[in-house]
């Protein structure tokens, strides 16, 4: 069943020539409250609650890396509820839904 369609937007191009994956460890019982804010950071691409040794993953994509040092500093961190995040910086990434 097709749920939608989509743009596939290259990040370089719309100037984001800075991507990374974050991921955050929270406080128990604090998903629902956080996932509304995560939602409203504009260069947050992406949103994952999964198991493991953290709670989500983001796919975070900024204008440089002063951006996503902002991003991940000053709105990521300071999030009621985040215990701690750890940032993975994407060199190179493929859209393999692109044709």
């Amino acid at each position: 069943m097709i749920s939608g369609f989509t743009a596939v937007v290259d990040p370089i191009k719309v100037g984001l020539s800075a991507s990374a994956y974050v991921t955050l460890r929270l406080r128990q019982h604090s998903w629902r409250e956080l996932r509304a804010r995560l939602e409203a950071v504009e260069e947050i691409a992406h949103i994952a609650l999964v198991g493991g040794s953290f709670d989500v993953i983001l796919l975070v994509r900024a204008r440089d890396n002063a951006d996503l040092r902002r991003v991940v500093f000053d709105q990521l961190q300071t999030m009621p509820g985040v215990l701690d995040t750890q940032t993975f910086l994407i060199f190179e990434d493929t859209d393999t839904r692109a044709g």
